[in-house]
C-alpha cells in the first residue's frame, strides 16, 4: 500500500487552489469585458439613435413642407413668402429644390416664372433674393429678372424701404450681402449704419426705428434678425462708418446676443408674446447659429423645445396650426444655419485668346505685258438734285412726375408684429393681439432630444450594471 504524506496532500490542495483561482480570474476578466461591451454598445445605440432621430425629424419636416406643394410647383399654407423660404429650408437640407416636384413642375420652376410683383414690397423681394441665392442661382439675372436692382431701388433717405420700418433693412442688408460684389457698396453701407443706429439702449431691436410709439417695442423675434444681418456684415469684412463714434458693429452685436441669451424662457424657448412660440425660438435659434454658439447650453434647451413642437404631419405650428413658413424656419435653426446660406459669386470672364496672324508666303506673279485699250471718252449726265423735304420731330412732352407725399404713421396707426414674416400686410391695427392669441392651437408633441438622450442613457447604465450584479454574483 502506498504511503501519501501529509506533504503531499498539502502542495495537491495549494495547486488545486491556484488553478482555481486562475480559472476564476479567467473568469472575472471575461465577464468585466462582457460587461464593458454592454456599456460601449449601448452607448454606439445611443450615439446612433441620435443620429437617426435627427434624421427623422428633418426628414419629416421635409416631407411636410412637399405634402404642401401644388401643381404649380408654389409652397401653400404659410403666411408670408412660403415658397421662398421652403427654398431655402430645401437648400439647407441639401436638397436641390428643381427635384421638388408635384408631379412635374418644380419649385425652381415656379420661383422662376413667379417673380414679387411690381406691387410686392421690397421685403418680397429681399425673401425672394435669398432664395435665389441659397439655390445657387444668379440674383442678377434670374428668370431674366435683377433682384438686386429691385431691392436697390428702394433705396432713400440712406436705407431701404419704408423709413417707418426697419426690419426691411434687417433683410436688405442680408440681401445685399448675399448678392457678393454685384451690390452697391454705398447702399449696402449705408443700410448697415441705418440699423445699428436704431438699436434700442438694452441692445435689441424693434421692426420700427422709433422704438418710443405705441406698438413699437423692440422683440425677440427681430432682435434675432438683426443679429443675423449684423453678423453677415461683420463676416464679409464691414464695419460701422456712421457718425456716432460711440458705437460699433462689435458692440451691438455684443448686446443683441446678450439681451437676447436674458429673454430666453425657462423652457428653453423664446416668445414674441413672453410664452415660447416656435416662430421666434427659430429666429433665435438661427441667431446663436451665425454667432457660432450652436452647440451652447442656450441653443440646446432652445432646440429641445423647438423638437418637441414638432407635429405628427411633421410640421411645426404658427398661432393657426402646423404653418410651413414655420416649418421652413424651424428645418434651418435646427440644421444649424440661418436665412444667408451662401455669397454669390459672379463668374468670372475668361477673355477669348488673341488670334495669332501666320504669314504665309506666296509666289511673285509673273508679269504680261498685254496691249493699251483705247479709252472712249464719252459725256457724262449730270443729275438733277431735287431738294427733299425734312420733317422737324415733334416736340416731347416731359412728363414730370408730382411729388410723392411721405406719410408719417401716428403711435395708433402701426402695429405690424413680425413685418418681415408678414411683408405683404398693409392694413394696420389698432389693437395688440392678445397673449392668449398662439395659446389656441393645440400641438402633437414629438419626443425631444432630452427625452430621447435620457431614454438610451437609461438602458446603457442599466446594461452595465447588469453585467457587474451578474459578476459579481458568479464569482464574489
Amino acid at each position: 500500500m502506498a504511503i501519501v504524506s501529509h506533504g503531499n496532500i498539502s502542495g495537491t490542495k495549494e495547486l488545486k487552489m491556484q488553478k482555481l483561482t486562475i480559472k476564476i480570474t479567467e473568469q472575472k476578466v471575461k465577464i468585466f469585458h462582457f460587461a464593458l461591451w454592454c456599456c460601449f454598445f449601448s452607448f454606439a445605440l445611443y450615439i446612433s439613435s441620435l443620429t437617426v432621430f435627427a434624421d427623422a425629424l428633418v426628414d419629416n419636416g421635409i416631407n411636410f413642407l412637399k405634402s404642401k406643394q401644388d401643381d404649380t410647383g408654389r409652397i401653400t399654407n404659410g403666411f408670408s413668402n412660403p415658397s421662398q423660404w421652403a427654398a431655402v429650408a430645401f437648400s439647407a437640407a441639401g436638397v436641390p429644390i428643381d427635384t421638388v416636384k408635384n408631379p412635374s413642375v418644380s419649385l425652381r420652376d415656379f420661383l422662376l416664372s413667379h417673380p414679387p410683383a411690381a406691387t410686392s414690397t421690397v421685403s418680397d423681394w429681399e425673401a425672394a433674393l435669398l432664395a435665389v441665392v441659397a439655390a445657387g442661382d444668379d440674383p442678377t439675372n434670374f428668370g431674366t429678372v435683377n433682384y438686386v436692382s429691385h431691392i436697390e431701388s428702394a433705396y432713400n433717405n440712406q436705407q431701404i424701404g419704408e423709413t417707418y420700418l426697419l426690419n426691411d433693412d434687417m433683410f436688405g442688408l442680408l440681401a445685399l450681402i448675399a448678392s457678393g460684389s454685384t451690390a452697391d457698396a454705398t447702399i449696402t453701407q449705408d443700410t448697415l449704419n441705418f440699423i445699428i443706429d436704431h438699436q434700442a439702449a438694452d441692445g435689441s431691436f424693434s421692426w420700427s426705428p422709433d422704438t418710443t410709439c405705441q406698438f413699437c417695442d423692440t422683440s425677440d423675434d427681430m432682435t434675432a434678425a438683426a443679429i443675423q444681418a449684423l453678423q453677415a456684415a461683420k463676416d464679409s469684412g464691414m464695419a460701422y462708418t456712421g457718425t456716432n463714434t460711440l458705437l460699433s458693429l462689435d458692440s451691438a452685436l455684443a448686446n443683441a446676443r446678450d439681451v437676447l441669451i436674458s429673454h430666453q424662457n425657462a423652457d428653453g424657448g423664446f416668445g414674441y408674446f413672453g410664452t415660447s412660440d416656435a416662430d421666434t425660438t427659430s429666429w433665435a435659434l438661427m441667431a446663436f447659429n451665425v454667432l457660432g454658439l450652436g452647440v451652447s447650453s442656450q441653443a440646446t434647451l432652445a432646440k429641445n423645445w423647438l423638437t418637441a413642437q414638432q407635429s405628427a404631419s411633421g410640421g411645426f405650428p404658427s398661432y393657426s396650426g402646423d404653418d410651413t413658413t414655420t416649418t421652413s424656419h424651424a428645418l434651418i435653426a435646427l440644421l444649424g444655419k440661418g436665412w444667408l446660406l451662401y455669397m454669390f459669386v459672379p463668374p468670372s470672364i475668361t477673355q477669348a485668346p488673341t488670334p495669332t496672324a501666320s504669314v504665309t508666303s506666296t509666289p511673285t506673279p509673273t508679269v504680261l505685258l498685254t496691249p493699251t485699250p483705247t479709252v472712249v471718252i464719252t459725256p457724262t449726265v449730270t443729275p438733277t438734285i431735287v431738294p427733299t423735304a425734312v420733317h422737324s420731330p415733334a416736340p416731347i412732352t416731359t412728363v414730370v412726375p408730382s411729388p410723392t407725399p411721405t406719410v408719417q404713421p401716428t403711435n395708433a396707426q402701426v402695429f405690424t408684429a413680425r413685418i418681415l414674416s408678414s411683408p405683404t400686410v398693409t392694413a394696420v391695427s389698432t389693437q395688440r393681439p392678445s397673449k392668449q392669441v398662439k395659446a389656441a392651437s393645440a400641438v402633437s408633441q414629438s419626443p425631444s432630444f432630452s427625452t430621447t438622450k435620457m431614454a438610451f442613457l437609461l438602458i446603457s447604465a442599466v446594461s452595465f450594471a447588469t453585467a457587474l450584479v451578474y459578476a459579481r454574483l458568479k464569482l464574489w
